[in-house]
C-alpha cells in the first residue's frame, strides 16, 4: 500500500497575470482543474491516503480540497520546502510502505496503477518515470536496462531520458532528506552513492507540462481529437459538469452564455465565459471571463479579464 503526495505550492510564474489570483494547480483544463485531474488518477491506482502541499494562494487551494475532496490530507507550508523538504515534513504521517509523488501542473494519460505495482513488487528503493530521449528537455537522466545511474551528462552512460516529476520511494531514500528546504535529486544522488538500487519506467503517451499559454492550448488541442472514453486515462470523470464538448467548430463547458449571433472557431469556453452578439473568438482559450459586444478575441488564453497571448 502507498500514500501519495501531489505537488501544489508552487507560484505559477509563467502563467501570470492568469496566476495572480488562481494558483496553476487551480487552472481548469478542458473543463476541469488540474488538481481534481491528478487526484482522480492517484485514487484510480488505489491510493487512499493521499497529500496535497500548498503555499502560494493555499488558501484556495485549501477550500478546493475541502469543497470536492475531503478525504484529501492538505498540508500547509508557511516557507517553500522544495520536493525533498516536503516529503520530509510528512515522514511522521505516512502510512504506506511508500510515497508516490507526482507534481499537480502536468497532464498525462501516464497510468499510476503501474508505478504502484512496479514498486511493490519489485526490489527498488524508489521508481522514476522517464521519456526517454536522445535530447532531453530537462536535466538528462541516465540509466542502463531500466536502473537510474545518475543525473547528467557522463561519458559512462549513454542512454537518457527526461524526467517527467513522476515518482514513488521508499523510506530509505526518505532518510536522505534533510530538514527544511531540498531537492529530491540530491537524495537521490546520495542513495545511489550508497548502492541503493532505483528503477526507471518509460512512458511513450501524452505527457505536457503546463507551464506556458502555448503548453496550455497544445494541451487542450490534443484532448480535443480525443474519443470521450480516451479522456478517462488523463483523470477526467465523463459526467464532470464543466467537461467541454464539441459544438460547431469549437469546444465549451455547458453553462458558457452565448448571445448571438457569434463568430468562434478553434477555441475552448471553459465555465462561467459569457460572450457578447457579434464577439469574434478564434484559437484562443477563455475561462470564467466575458467578451462584450463587438470585441475580437484572436490568439489568447484569457481568466478573469486577464489574459496572455498564446
Amino acid at each position: 500500500m502507498l500514500s501519495a503526495l501531489i505537488l501544489a505550492a508552487g507560484f505559477g510564474t509563467r502563467m501570470r497575470p492568469l496566476t495572480e489570483e488562481l494558483p496553476k494547480p487551480l487552472l481548469p483544463v478542458f473543463g476541469v482543474e488540474l488538481l481534481d485531474l491528478a487526484i482522480t488518477k492517484v485514487k484510480q491506482a488505489g491510493v487512499s491516503q493521499i497529500f496535497v502541499n500548498g503555499h502560494y494562494l493555499k488558501d484556495k487551494i485549501h477550500q478546493f480540497l475541502s469543497t470536492h475532496h475531503p478525504d484529501v490530507i492538505f498540508v500547509e507550508e508557511e516557507d517553500i520546502l522544495g520536493t525533498g523538504g516536503a516529503i520530509h515534513a510528512l515522514r511522521p504521517k505516512i502510512k504506506g510502505q511508500g510515497l508516490m509523488i507526482l507534481n499537480a501542473d502536468i497532464l498525462t494519460d501516464f497510468d499510476l496503477h503501474s508505478l504502484s505495482e512496479g514498486f511493490q513488487k519489485g526490489d527498488h528503493e524508489a521508481l522514476l518515470v522517464l521519456k526517454e530521449e536522445e535530447t532531453p528537455q530537462k536535466t538528462p537522466v541516465a540509466f542502463q536496462k531500466e536502473v537510474l545511474k545518475g543525473f547528467g551528462k557522463s561519458e559512462a552512460h549513454d542512454t537518457y531520458g527526461t524526467f517527467l516529476g513522476i515518482h514513488v520511494l521508499s523510506q530509505k531514500i526518505m532518510a536522505f532528506l534533510p530538514e527544511g528546504f531540498s531537492s529530491i535529486i540530491d537524495a537521490y544522488q546520495k542513495a545511489l552513492e550508497q548502492g541503493l538500487k532505483i528503477g526507471t519506467l518509460f512512458h511513450k503517451g501524452a505527457w505536457f507540462d503546463l507551464g506556458t499559454p502555448k503548453d496550455f492550448f497544445k494541451a487542450h488541442q490534443m484532448l480535443s481529437k480525443l474519443p470521450s472514453d480516451q479522456l478517462e486515462s488523463f483523470g477526467y470523470t465523463l459526467d464532470h459538469p464543466h467537461l467541454m464538448t464539441q459544438k460547431n467548430g469549437y469546444w465549451a463547458s455547458p453553462s458558457v452564455e452565448l448571445d448571438q449571433p457569434v463568430e468562434i472557431s478553434e477555441s475552448f469556453l471553459g465555465y462561467g465565459t459569457c460572450l457578447g452578439a457579434h464577439s469574434v473568438i478564434k484559437q484562443s482559450i477563455l475561462l470564467n471571463t466575458t467578451i462584450q459586444r463587438d470585441q475580437t478575441c484572436i490568439g489568447k488564453v484569457m481568466l478573469h479579464q486577464k489574459e496572455l497571448a498564446i
